[in-house]
């Protein structure tokens, strides 16, 4: 059987799947780890645990917990699809 650019079937085939599925590993944790730090963080602070906050600040936290999730959602998204 002729090696068919593109081919991943065989010894190196299985290499090569096993490197990606790693760095996809690695990279997601990369990710998720400051990712749920921030929305740990902002909820801390939306519960005003280090002292009050004003609505101008409850806005722009609500703004980055949303976008934290939501990039945290992609993330995950990601990896149950690989």
């Amino acid at each position: 059987m002729a090696h068919v650019k593109g081919d991943i079937s065989g010894p190196a085939g299985v290499k090569g799947t096993k490197i990606e599925a790693e760095s996809l590993s690695r990279i997601s944790h990369d990710f998720r780890t400051p990712l749920n730090i921030i929305i740990g963080f902002t909820e801390l602070m939306l519960d005003e645990v280090p002292g009050k906050i004003n609505e101008d600040q409850r806005s722009s936290l609500n703004d980055i917990l949303d976008s934290a999730r939501r990039l945290l959602d992609m993330v995950n998204n990601m990896l149950e699809k690989s």
